[in-house]
């Protein structure tokens, strides 16, 4: 029996057509096929066998000749970039076991939807306040809100309200041993050690502060994401992030108390975030 599902280069063969007739500006976006010897030569140097279809999708396109929303959703990496991100998570993770570890396993279950009672269960969560979500703070936040907008303006940039108060509040925490918010006591040296290392990531298309029209790097997971606050044009700012499982870089669009209180709650359509037990989440204090 034949598979429902078509072969990756009779997909490219159906994609170029289409984007030949009706969108060629886009088709003129993608790459010649990447060379097969620099193919088996990325591989030799990452360890690692590429899956079948990576490596039948690259002999169609290495990628984008420009950065282009060809596709929907993320942009097809080109090799260069697939082996760049690949030295940059080789950097990052040093001797560090934990940051090693693979974050999906080949051999366990895909994560099953939620049941019907757990989704009622988090469309309730969604309504709650982050005194709710979290326990209680600490301490007082405003001698840490003036550190934090002290620290801001020295980068030249005015923070979020919503997130200067919620990092003066509960920075410096490690949340449900998951998430780390770096707050007003790590802010600068954080920023500034992130910064320089990011400099030149392929995997981090914007500056971090405190570079000039950086976002701000603001903590991580224990998985490796590292999750950023992006400037806009309109002097907002939203949440975005990268995605060390994925390799990616994901924009989400919210302002931060309305990504930070949905995270809280599991009510984000996300499947790199924990399903989180019900409850407050703990706080543990980072001291070091």
């Amino acid at each position: 029996m034949s598979s429902p599902v078509p072969s990756v280069r009779l997909s490219w063969d159906r994609i170029d057509a289409w984007l030949r007739a009706y969108a060629p500006a886009s088709y003129e976006l993608l790459a010649p096929p990447a060379d097969p010897d620099r193919i088996e030569a990325a591989q030799a140097e990452m360890g690692v066998r590429f899956p079948a279809d990576l490596v039948d999708s690259l002999l169609c396109h290495d990628g984008l000749l420009e950065w282009g929303n060809v596709l929907p959703g993320e942009p097809p990496q080109p090799l260069a970039l697939i082996v760049d991100h690949w030295r940059m998570c080789e950097e990052i993770a040093g001797d560090d076991k934990d940051l090693r570890e693979a974050s999906y396993p080949s051999d366990e279950p895909l994560t099953p939807a939620p049941a019907p009672g757990r989704a009622a269960t988090l469309a309730a969560r969604a309504a709650w306040s982050l005194e709710d979500l979290l326990v209680p703070p600490a301490r007082p936040a405003d001698d840490d809100a003036a550190v934090i907008q002290a620290v801001a303006r020295d980068w030249g940039v005015a923070l979020p309200a919503d997130y200067v108060a919620v990092a003066a509040a509960y920075g410096d925490v490690m949340i449900s041993d998951y998430v780390y918010f770096c707050g007003a006591r790590n802010l600068r040296a954080y920023g500034e050690a992130w910064s320089r290392l990011l400099a030149d990531s392929p995997s981090v298309p914007c500056p971090v502060l405190p570079s000039r029209d950086g976002a701000l790097l603001w903590g991580h997971t224990i998985e490796g994401d590292r999750l950023f606050l992006l400037p806009q044009a309109d002097a907002t700012w939203t949440v975005s992030a990268f995605r060390r499982g994925r390799g990616d870089w994901h924009d989400t669009g919210l302002g931060f108390a309305q990504w930070f209180r949905g995270a809280l709650a599991g009510a984000l359509a996300t499947d790199w975030l924990p399903q989180w037990a019900p409850g407050p989440h703990p706080v543990e204090r980072v001291t070091s």
